[in-house]
């Protein structure tokens, strides 16, 4: 027998009510923000005690890894898995709304963490390197900061947008055909955030391999 398209409102609403605390976690607005303040904290801590003492080459071994970590955690949960269940024909709209939603909340707690931990890295590497009368050329400067930026675009302004409707979705007030035939963000801003994590990955890819280049020497 083949699945509904929307699952009954009544079904939603039960579910919605039987969140388990990493789901409400997830979900939760202010849980990028807790995320966030942390995961500051533990790396001020760090800058005193390591990153200072950290040679110019150990700084850039550690911004090879977190690019290349971040790069391949962001191509394979928004490009791989996303779209492989998106087509799973068993899954309802609201079931493949739900579970994209809690992906991409958890996607965006992680590059939080990692935008934090790329910017005190870079920004402590860059100053390193014009201290040693190097020279940082613009490329590899935007190459570092649009992933940061673009993960702050997509905290502020995207998500919580997304997760809004979803919840409107969860107590059957809307469902996920209409939002995509009527509400003319749901559709301007899913583009969107595919274009983003494109820039994103692509300016990863593009730091991961000039740090990595960098080692050879």
């Amino acid at each position: 027998m083949s699945q509904p398209k929307e699952t009954s409102p009544v079904i939603v609403t039960s579910l919605n009510n039987k969140q388990t605390k990493v789901s409400k976690f997830l979900l939760d607005p202010w849980s990028t923000a807790k995320v966030v303040l942390p995961a500051a904290a533990i790396q001020i801590v760090l800058h005193q005690t390591s990153l200072k003492k950290a040679s110019i080459r150990e700084l850039t071994l550690g911004l090879t890894l977190l690019n290349a970590f971040w790069f391949a955690t962001s191509l394979n949960l928004s490009y791989i898995e996303t779209p492989l269940l998106a087509n799973v024909p068993s899954l309802d709209e609201w079931t493949k709304l739900d579970v994209g939603r809690h992906r991409f909340n958890w996607i965006n707690k992680i590059e939080a963490t990692a935008s934090i931990i790329g910017l005190d890295l870079f920004l402590n590497w860059n100053h390193r390197i014009i201290n040693h009368n190097g020279y940082v050329d613009n490329t590899l400067k935007a190459a570092v900061l649009a992933p940061i930026a673009i993960t702050v675009i997509q905290s502020l302004y995207l998500l919580p947008r997304f997760n809004k409707r979803a919840v409107l979705v969860s107590k059957g007030e809307v469902t996920t055909e209409q939002l995509w035939e009527r509400d003319p963000f749901f559709l301007k801003g899913h583009r969107a955030y595919i274009t983003l994590d494109t820039l994103k990955i692509s300016a990863l890819a593009v730091a991961g391999l000039r740090f990595g280049l960098m080692l050879k020497n």
